[in-house]
């Protein structure tokens, strides 16, 4: 059985921009290479046709395709984790299908919302998402991309364990 793993979303949506200079991609990519060596033991693959997992010190892959959440979550059951993280922007290409997987999985899962605010449904499947949870309750965070302190904080305390 394994820690943490976090699948990151590297969709085509995630080249979209946050602000001016910065894509979603790339706020998510300063985060990871913060909060990523004071984590030891957490897993990272990204996720989009496929799933790429990634080695220590590895960045994210440049945004393409579509996101096939499903995959992501099929390719981690098989490592055991007892908790998932999931970044994305709650768009997946078959959400019956992630459903499906997530459940499957048998263990926490937590996801952090990092799209439009304003997009109710991608939020909502999110929260569903993380109410497919064993093994103690996953939560489901909304994320603003524009402030990068904010999600890299949440992220350390998903990674550091359950509310108590």
């Amino acid at each position: 059985m394994s820690g943490a793993i976090i699948l990151a979303d590297t969709s085509g949506s995630m080249a979209f921009p946050v602000t001016a200079d910065k894509r979603r991609i790339d706020v998510l990519r300063t985060i990871l290479a913060t909060i990523l060596p004071a984590a030891p033991g957490t897993a990272l693959a990204a996720f989009s046709d496929a799933v790429v997992p990634l080695e220590p010190g590895q960045i994210l892959p440049e945004p393409s395709g579509s996101t096939a959440l499903h995959l992501a979550l099929e390719h981690v059951r098989a490592m055991q984790p007892e908790h998932v993280i999931v970044v994305s922007d709650g768009e997946p290409n078959d959400k019956t299908a992630a459903i499906a997987a997530a459940r499957a999985l048998g263990c926490r899962i937590s996801t952090y919302y990092c799209g439009e605010e304003s997009n109710r449904a991608a939020t909502s499947f999110l929260r569903t998402l993380a109410l497919c949870s064993r093994h103690g309750v996953g939560r489901a965070l909304l994320g603003d991309l524009r402030k990068p302190e904010k999600l890299a904080g949440e992220l350390r305390l998903l990674l550091a364990g359950p509310s108590r």
